[in-house]
């Protein structure tokens, strides 16, 4: 009795301390917001990134955000917009639509000169669509005042789907992760690859590498890494029988690649 006395006394003194410790007036105010949505149309955030100078937002809208030119009324436009990290002030913004193609953003990654967006499109953005769902990745700058050229632009894709999960930049390229229902990189094992592929800053294609196995493979993250002085790109995803089969089961899997031969 005496120790579930103590117990509630330690207790009650506890909630007295969290609670005296609460003092609104000390709270942090936000320091700057944006309103994305100039019209009536749904306007959606779909990634971003952020650097000590720039904040970097991507997304997709059929409404007028950066500019007011008329896109297609069959396609679905992609944004990216660059604001200053401390002030919030916009440094540019871009926004592509393309007759007859839907370009839904993945995702975006940028440093301080340029902005990079990975894109699923459907029908022909860069190149010539090959069939269903392409990869399409962007390079837009120079971030600091100069904005929103279209540096470059490339798309990848066979007669099935590729959808475009993750991108990320370093000193000598882009990478990409995503997952395949053809043979991208190589031949499908079944269903849904995992594929990771880099190109240049330049845009040139320089590698890329396809596995799966007869059951979905999903790959959640990409991560640059240093594994023993070597630079390596890692994979992290879910898949029942990629290394190890587990019976129709899921697992965590990462998978560990040469970020200069893909090996």
């Amino acid at each position: 009795m005496i120790r579930l006395l103590i117990i509630f006394f330690i207790l009650c003194t506890f909630v007295v301390l969290v609670d005296c410790s609460y003092d609104p007036s000390r709270r942090v105010p936000v320091p700057w917001a944006i309103t994305l949505n100039q019209g009536t149309r749904t306007t959606s955030i779909r990634s971003f990134y952020a650097t000590n100078r720039y904040v970097i937002v991507g997304g997709n809208s059929r409404d007028y955000i950066y500019q007011n030119n008329r896109f297609p009324s069959n396609s679905e436009p992609f944004f990216v917009g660059v604001y200053q990290t401390v002030t919030g002030r916009l440094e540019w913004g871009v926004q592509f639509g393309f007759a007859s193609a839907n370009t839904y953003l993945s995702s975006i990654v940028g440093d301080d000169q340029f902005a990079y967006a990975l894109v699923t499109g459907t029908g022909r953005v860069y190149q010539a669509s090959s069939g269903l769902n392409d990869i399409c990745v962007s390079k837009m700058g120079r971030v600091g005042g100069q904005g929103g050229k279209l540096e470059w632009g490339v798309q990848h894709g066979t007669s099935a789907n590729e959808i475009g999960v993750k991108i990320l930049v370093d000193t000598t390229g882009v990478y990409v992760v995503g997952s395949t229902e053809g043979s991208l990189y190589g031949p499908n094992k079944g269903l849904k690859d995992v594929f990771l592929m880099k190109v240049g800053l330049d845009g040139q294609f320089l590698w890329g590498v396809q596995q799966g196995s007869d059951v979905d493979d999903t790959p959640l993250d990409l991560v640059l890494s240093t594994i023993g002085g070597r630079k390596t790109v890692e994979i992290i995803g879910l898949s029942g029988k990629l290394y190890e089969d587990l019976s129709f089961a899921s697992k965590l899997f990462k998978a560990v690649f040469d970020r200069t031969s893909g090996n």
